[in-house]
């Protein structure tokens, strides 16, 4: 249990706040104290942590604790990324990369801190030995079963604006720490992060060293954010998450040789692991539990995509040690293990591995398990509810495979790691040096400018600042468009423009084999009777979406609105992969017919990593999102919100799925209280069978404040009947036909 509210606690947190004063406001203009006004990269929205009037010291030789933590509380205040070039940075106490009580604002300036991707090799922090309160004694965070006191490098949180010095971690938003690595020394009780945080928030191209620690990351981001790109090595643990938000998500993990377990969840909803490598001497690999006060959600798991090797036979080891928590499986690899799961309350349930098969590489396709829930209907297969424990009813649950891929990880993250979308790479276009000479100062219309620099094919960085356009902004085939961040860097609309049909601010050209690139950007909508909407994505399966933030300008929920009706739409040609798209809808369209997503008519794959829809104003007939006349879409973590205490926010569905096939759903949760006979995934919502869906998957979906009475999970119209998924417990498996996940690349 966490000490959130110990004596000691509240010393570190005052004890920082002490040493380095945190300003009134979160966001200053112009530039801290002692900032170079002339420095490039101040220019640029980019703190240096090695400049004035920091001076940390990339050598490793001089402490560098109080110089980050000033520029990281500098960070905050004036919505500036804080930047470590290349070098090594010793640090003993924990850096609080925290939002303060009475500063969230519809801002949501949140933390940034990145690493050079130039220079001689990556930026690391490095923990002295022997660090006070990393001891594993004197730490401020008590593991679930007591035994241990944990300490982070880094702390992202939000204080509570009520229980000072406590955390409030459903509006810890936009928090991000992006290329930079972790040594934690000799030091058993610590972690690199803690970082229970949500919507906009990402840990990503992070690597820790932690052989002599405790564990890499403790608690985990959901709800609207993920972890991307991430590689432990060492520790008790690589990932120990007693708590996250709804709906987590890892994407491309590599974790190896953790003594204890490599994966311990105990979080609130279904957690999803998608694209990874565990290396481990002995078992348990992953451990799954769930919290004393709990929902049925909590400590559910799937793994995607994946590989586990013990480093030698072992015919007793389990991968997965399990209390009775759901688990999902699709296409994992294992070997040198004789159990692939283990249910500590139901043994008859065991999945072993025959003698015969333990020392060579073998394949779950695809498995799912739940204990068992009164009314057994929580697996729904083809019409059909299972009542045993387990998808397949009955074996062979694995086959021997005759290798391992090579691309489980690569698959499914950006290539380039943490250079991807990296302002100071070679051959990065600055709109704001010549000849294109955008302001980014929120008056001048910097269409032109942007598009000029679009127009090259290359990569375009959009410094610190608001670009007001007056008409699309068009992605070329292999034009790359990112920001600062999506606080910092903003591209909105000019109050003039109007046009006479709906018009995206971002739109691509129509070509399968297009790769354009949309990253680290918000972007800012009109809601004053102008016809624009976010984005119109047709670029096919090798683009990328990442870190994007829709927002209207006017926050007025009543204000006369835009009444363009869809926020993000892929039609066409579309497809790529998407990661942490932020769009919330409650500032949106009071309309029956807006939806925050609609996926139309697209066969390319395409992949949601993280798919966010909150609060549209749809009214209480209509949903939130669609995915309809399309075929290959996969979604990996689903978080819905809404309410029923507010009309505007009600809705029939969260997602609508219409005459589509081939499309895959893994993981879901939020913060939702759908109204009486609704439900949160509609399949089919004409009741026509022409209509129906085919070859649908959704694994693993669960409600982050319980199960309750008289709404369901899935509500499917096939065939001229209806079959449902109730939402009293968990939704483990709905199944209609078979399905493959069809990687864009």
């Amino acid at each position: 249990m966490k000490k959130w509210y110990s004596i000691l606690f509240i010393m570190v947190i005052l004890a920082s706040i002490i040493l380095v004063p945190l300003p009134e406001k979160a966001e200053a203009a112009g530039f801290p104290p002692g900032v170079n006004p002339s420095n490039a990269y101040a220019l640029d929205g980019l703190l240096d942590v090695t400049a004035a009037p920091y001076n940390a010291d990339p050598t490793g030789v001089v402490d560098a604790t109080a110089a980050i933590q000033s520029a990281v509380n500098d960070g905050f205040a004036y919505n500036m990324q804080v930047f470590f070039p290349a070098g090594t940075y010793k640090v003993s106490d924990t850096i609080e990369a925290y939002i303060p009580h009475g500063q969230m604002t519809e801002a949501r300036v949140g933390n940034y801190l990145v690493g050079a991707t130039t220079g001689s090799g990556r930026p690391i922090i490095k923990l002295k030995d022997n660090s006070a309160g990393f001891d594993d004694v004197n730490g401020p965070y008590t593991t679930v079963d007591g035994s241990h006191h944990i300490k982070p490098v880094i702390h992202f949180w939000r204080e509570d604006d009520v229980d000072l010095g406590s955390e409030k971690p459903n509006e810890s938003f936009d928090n991000v720490i992006r290329g930079i690595d972790f040594d934690l020394g000799l030091n058993p009780g610590a972690v690199a992060l803690r970082h229970q945080s949500c919507e906009g928030s990402a840990i990503e191209d992070v690597y820790i060293n932690a052989a002599n620690a405790f564990a890499g990351i403790f608690d985990i981001i959901g709800s609207g954010g993920s972890i991307t790109n991430i590689e432990v090595e060492g520790g008790k643990y690589g990932i120990y998450a007693e708590n996250s938000q709804p709906a987590p998500l890892i994407t491309g993990i590599k974790l190896e040789q953790q003594t204890e377990a490599a994966i311990f969840y105990n979080g609130k909803s279904p957690l999803t692991v998608v694209g990874f490598h565990i290396t481990k001497p002995a078992g348990p690999v992953i451990t799954v539990g769930k919290q004393a006060d709990g929902t049925e959600s909590s400590g559910n798991i799937s793994l995607v995509d994946g590989s586990v090797r013990l480093s030698t036979l072992q015919s007793n080891a389990t991968i997965i040690q399990n209390t009775d928590r759901s688990v999902y499986l699709r296409n994992v690899y294992a070997i040198n293990a004789g159990y692939i799961i283990r249910h500590s309350t139901d043994p008859s349930s065991d999945l072993a591995v025959a003698s015969g098969d333990q020392n060579a590489w073998i394949n779950i396709g695809e498995y799912a398990y739940d204990k068992g829930y009164t009314p057994n209907q929580t697996k729904l297969v083809d019409g059909s509810y299972l009542t045993g424990h387990t998808y397949p009813v009955s074996g062979p649950y694995y086959t021997r495979s005759g290798g391992l891929p090579s691309d489980l990880i690569s698959r499914h993250v950006w290539a380039g790691g943490e250079k991807f979308t990296a302002f100071d790479q070679t051959g990065v276009i600055n709109v704001k040096d010549a000849p294109y000479n955008a302001q980014g100062d929120g008056t001048t219309d910097d269409t032109a400018a942007i598009q000029s620099a679009l127009n090259t094919g290359g990569k375009v960085f959009l410094p610190k600042g608001k670009y007001i356009i007056s008409s699309s902004l068009i992605l070329k085939s292999t034009s790359q468009l990112f920001g600062v961040s999506k606080t910092a860097s903003v591209i909105a609309v000019s109050p003039t423009s109007k046009p006479a049909a709906d018009t995206p601010i971002i739109t691509t050209v129509n070509d399968a084999n297009a790769s354009p690139v949309l990253a680290n950007v918000k972007l800012e909508l009109p809601i004053q009777d102008q016809l624009y909407y976010a984005i119109d994505w047709k670029a096919g399966k090798n683009s990328i979406v990442k870190d994007i933030w829709v927002k209207p300008a006017d926050i007025q929920a009543d204000a006369p609105h835009n009444p363009s009706l869809k926020w993000v739409v892929v039609e066409g040609n579309g497809g790529g992969k998407w990661y942490n798209l932020l769009a919330i809808g409650r500032y949106g369209p009071k309309d029956n017919n807006f939806r925050i997503q609609s996926v139309e008519g697209t066969t390319q794959p395409l992949i949601f990593y993280m798919f966010h829809s909150q609060y549209a104003r749809t009214g209480n007939n209509n949903p939130q999102a669609i995915i309809e006349d399309s075929s290959n879409v996969t979604i990996f973590s689903a978080k819905f919100e809404s309410t029923t205490n507010n009309p505007d926010n009600q809705f029939s569905s969260a997602l609508v799925i219409n005459h589509s096939n081939n499309i895959n759903i893994i993981g879901n949760s939020g913060v939702l209280k759908p109204l009486t006979g609704r439900e949160i995934f509609k399949l089919n919502d004409t009741a026509s069978s022409a209509n129906d869906n085919t070859n649908i998957t959704i694994a693993n979906m669960g409600k982050n404040n319980g199960g309750s009475s008289g709404w369901n999970y899935v509500k499917e119209f096939y065939g001229g009947s209806n079959y449902n998924i109730p939402g009293n417990n968990i939704g483990t498996l709905f199944k209609r036909g078979q399905t493959t996940i069809e990687i864009p690349h």
